[in-house]
């Protein structure tokens, strides 16, 4: 392999990135999404942070990102329109993803979002704990099996 083609495909730009559990959590294109929220609302407090100033991105005790779907779909385009809706549809109704709508104008329907940091960590919480219940379950069923049915099990090397 030459190396120096090895620009064509690895990360001279800045990678999306997504942890495991979060897209074991909520699915793996809901995770690019979150990951991409959340670096964009750090972004927009940091800012904040160093100035000392809010920006219109800070609005009820919360930073803020406001995209139309066609901006956000700019983000992942290996995604087509549809699917980043379906995306922020199935975050909404998890109660993940906070929508809101602070614009000037009211013809102005460009949504704005938040992630709900609370509901994310419960549901890992939540999903945790049904991981380990499961584990218990499998573990207690191992015990009750009959020594017998557990030594005539074939061995295969």
């Amino acid at each position: 392999m030459n190396y120096n083609n090895s620009k064509l495909l690895l990360l001279d730009e800045h990678p999306l990135q997504v942890l495991p559990e979060l897209a074991k959590l909520v699915g793996l294109n809901e995770a690019l999404f979150l990951q991409q929220l959340h670096y964009w609302i750090t972004t927009y407090r940091d800012h904040h942070v160093t100035t000392g100033k809010y920006d219109d991105h800070y609005r009820d005790n919360n930073f803020w990102v406001y995209n139309t779907v066609k901006e956000w779909q700019a983000n992942f385009p290996w995604w087509n329109v549809k699917t980043v809706q379906r995306i922020i549809k199935g975050l909404e109704d998890k109660g993940i993803l906070i929508t809101g709508n602070y614009n000037k104008y009211g013809f102005d329907k460009t949504k704005w979002y938040r992630i709900d940091m609370d509901k994310l960590y419960f549901n890992l919480g939540k999903a945790k704990a049904e991981k380990e219940l499961k584990e218990e379950a499998k573990v207690k069923k191992v015990k009750e099996r009959p020594i017998m049915e557990i030594e005539a099990q074939p061995v295969y090397l």
